[in-house]
C-alpha cells in the first residue's frame, strides 16, 4: 500500500497533494492531510448548509500557508536568500529551549505542521471521538476569530498527542507548535518593536497574511468575499475599505518588513507583485442581510470580468 492508499485508508479522500513539502515523514504527512481534510468538511457545511458564498479560512489558505512557508525556509537554509532572519531566529529559539531543540532538518517538517493546524480554531471548538473511535472536531456553527488561536493550540496539541510522531518529537516540536500559532493574531497596525524582536514573529505574519494570499489559487475576489462574509457573520456587521482590501499584500507587506525588504520577498516567494486595484477607497459597512441577492461587485465598485 502507497502513501496516498493509506492516507486514504486511515481518514477518507484527501485534496491533492501539491508536491511542496520536501522532506516531510508520513506520520506528519497524515496529520497534514487530516487538518486539510478538517477545513474542506468545514467549507462544505458552511457553503452547502449554510448558503454562505464564499469563505477565506478553508483548506486553500492553509495550503497556501504551507507552501509559503516552505518556500522561505528552502530559500534561507540553502543559504540562497534570508530575508526575515529565519537562520538567526533558528539559531535563538534553540538557545532559548535548550530541552526541545530542533535541528535544521526537523525544523520544516515543525513548521509545516504548525501552519496546517494554526487555524482549527477558526472551525472547532474541540475535538471529540466519535462511535468509531476517529477523531472529529467539535465543528464551530460559523468562522470565529473571536479566541481561535487558543482553540488552534489546544487542538494542535490533542491531534500531535494522539498522532503516530515519534514521542520524541511529540516532546520538542510542540513547544515550537504552540508558540508559532500564538503568533498567527492578526494585529492591523504596523508591528511594535517589541513583536520585532519576537523569534519568528515576522516570518509567520508574513506567511499567513501574504503567502495565504500569493500562493492561494482561488481568485482575489473570492479570498476578499470570503473573509468579509466571515466577519458579517460572526460580528453581525463588518466596516472594511475596499481598497485596503483587495490591495492588501501590496499594502501591508511593506508594513510588516519595510519597503526594502517588500520587494525582497516576493523575490523569495518568486511571486511578481500583484497590479493594485481600482475599488472603493472609503469605509463601507456591511451586515448579514445585505447579502440576500447583493451584488457584491457593484458594492464594492468592482469590475466583475
Amino acid at each position: 500500500m502507497d502513501t496516498n492508499q493509506e492516507l486514504e485508508s486511515t481518514y477518507g479522500v484527501f485534496p491533492e497533494k501539491q508536491g511542496y513539502r520536501g522532506e516531510i515523514s508520513f506520520e506528519a504527512e497524515k496529520i497534514i492531510q487530516l487538518s486539510l481534510k478538517f477545513h474542506k468538511e468545514f467549507d462544505t457545511r458552511w457553503k452547502e448548509e449554510k448558503r454562505h458564498l464564499a469563505s477565506y479560512h478553508n483548506e486553500n489558505h492553509i495550503q497556501a500557508t504551507i507552501e509559503a512557508a516552505t518556500q522561505l525556509i528552502n530559500k534561507a537554509f540553502s543559504g540562497e536568500m534570508d530575508p526575515l532572519g529565519l537562520r538567526e531566529d533558528f539559531q535563538k529559539w534553540n538557545q532559548e529551549n535548550s530541552n526541545a531543540q530542533i535541528t535544521e532538518s526537523e525544523f520544516l517538517e515543525a513548521v509545516c505542521l504548525a501552519f496546517s493546524m494554526h487555524d482549527l480554531g477558526n472551525i472547532a471548538y474541540g475535538l471529540k471521538v466519535d462511535e468509531k473511535g476517529v477523531l472529529q472536531p467539535d465543528y464551530l456553527d460559523g468562522y470565529t476569530a473571536k479566541g481561535a488561536e487558543e482553540r488552534s493550540i489546544q487542538i494542535a496539541r490533542e491531534i500531535i498527542e494522539k498522532s503516530g510522531l515519534d514521542e520524541e518529537k511529540k516532546r520538542r516540536y510542540l513547544p515550537l507548535i504552540e508558540y508559532l500559532i500564538n503568533q498567527t493574531v492578526f494585529k492591523p497596525q504596523k508591528p511594535s518593536q517589541e513583536d520585532k524582536n519576537k523569534s519568528f514573529y515576522i516570518f509567520v505574519q508574513v506567511v499567513d497574511q501574504i503567502g495565504g494570499n500569493l500562493f492561494n489559487h482561488q481568485k482575489t475576489d473570492e479570498i476578499v468575499f470570503g473573509l468579509i462574509e466571515e466577519s458579517v457573520f460572526e460580528k453581525g456587521g463588518f466596516e472594511f475599505n475596499p481598497y485596503r482590501s483587495f490591495n492588501f499584500v501590496n499594502l501591508r507587506l511593506p508594513d510588516l518588513v519595510g519597503d526594502e525588504k517588500a520587494d525582497m520577498i516576493f523575490n523569495a516567494f518568486e511571486k511578481e507583485k500583484p497590479s493594485m486595484i481600482d475599488v472603493k477607497n472609503e469605509q463601507i459597512t456591511i451586515k448579514p442581510e445585505d447579502f440576500k441577492g447583493v451584488n457584491l461587485f457593484e458594492l464594492f465598485g468592482l469590475k466583475n470580468e
